[in-house]
């Protein structure tokens, strides 16, 4: 059963990073299904700012290995700079995804097992509905119809 466990951490951890990513109004929408209690939204949106503020740095360094990257690229540099610009990207990818899982951890612990449960079952079906976007030629632009779906699903719940 560890495949099982692999999955369930998967579908928590985007559970989680969905419900991090939704911010103003849908962020109050997600805690008001969610059923967080007020002193459970004050310590999210803590963490959301410590995270906000911790990962700044990290997106930057990441930003700037890119460029360095793309410029190594124009440039048709030799292999030992495409190397170091490879490494230094995939440096800073690392660091920012560590700090993100050190993130999603503390915002778990937040929460109840129901909590968190609601939050991976909104984002499995949230993925399965990008998924057949994307398989239908669909992208960005069907976002606000796919929000309007989700938000008719959830008024059955």
């Amino acid at each position: 059963m560890p495949t099982m466990r692999v999955l369930l951490a998967g579908a928590l951890f985007l559970g989680l990073a969905s419900f991090a990513d939704a911010e103003g109004r849908g962020r109050e929408k997600w805690f008001k299904k969610a059923g967080l209690t007020e002193e459970q939204r004050g310590k999210v949106k803590e963490a959301f700012k410590a995270e906000r503020e911790a990962s700044k740095p990290l997106r930057r360094e990441l930003r700037d290995a890119v460029q360095k990257l793309e410029d190594a690229v124009e440039d048709e540099a030799g292999d030992k700079a495409l190397e170091t610009a490879l490494t230094r990207v995939e440096k800073a990818r690392n660091a920012l995804e560590a700090q993100r899982e050190k993130s999603h951890a503390k915002l778990a612990s937040l929460f109840t097992p129901a909590q968190r449960a609601k939050m991976v079952l909104r984002r499995a079906r949230h993925m399965e509905g990008r998924e057949g976007r994307w398989a239908r030629g669909g992208g960005r632009h069907d976002k606000a119809e796919d929000d309007d779906k989700e938000d008719e699903e959830d008024d059955e719940d």
